[in-house]
């Protein structure tokens, strides 16, 4: 993760308040597991290393804003297209995909890229789990993907 200035810890309620920080200069530490930045205008989580954020189900769209978590569940409800939100640099972002019952498709912003080039097909058997992994890097705006599947 690229630190703009400085990390600071404690209670947040004790550092400025989130709209007198310049947009993206400061990541702040609330505790073991949590990061959180300043939009300049609210503070957002970055990282929680504690939960996984239940983003439900697909339909036909789902955005995945990582101020959530990095850390996502879906069920898949139809074929999805996914958008993808609130990146930081160095982010590792982890989707559990459900597959409810089976057989949809899902597919990806032009930002991920998959080795060999090909988006994954999902699992298709329903009530499976197939789960995708992602690093963000800032300096080409780009996802970095892996899947495993058929859990």
């Amino acid at each position: 993760m690229k630190l703009e200035a400085v990390i600071l810890r404690g209670l947040r309620s004790a550092q400025a308040a989130a709209n007198t920080v310049p947009v993206g200069s400061l990541y702040y530490v609330t505790d073991e597991f949590k990061t959180e930045r300043s939009n300049g205008t609210t503070w957002q989580i970055v990282s929680d290393n504690t939960t996984i954020f239940n983003a439900g189900n697909t339909g036909t769209a789902l955005t995945l804003d990582w101020v959530n978590g990095q850390k996502q569940r879906c069920t898949l409800t139809g074929n999805v297209t996914f958008t993808l939100s609130n990146p930081v640099d160095g982010g590792r972002y982890v989707i559990h995909i459900d597959t409810g019952a089976g057989a949809f498709t899902a597919a990806w912003p032009a930002a991920v890229l998959w080795p060999s080039g090909s988006s994954p097909v999902i699992t298709v058997t329903a009530a499976k789990r197939d789960v995708v992994v992602l690093l963000y890097d800032s300096n080409s705006a780009k996802y970095y993907g892996v899947i495993s599947q058929n859990y």
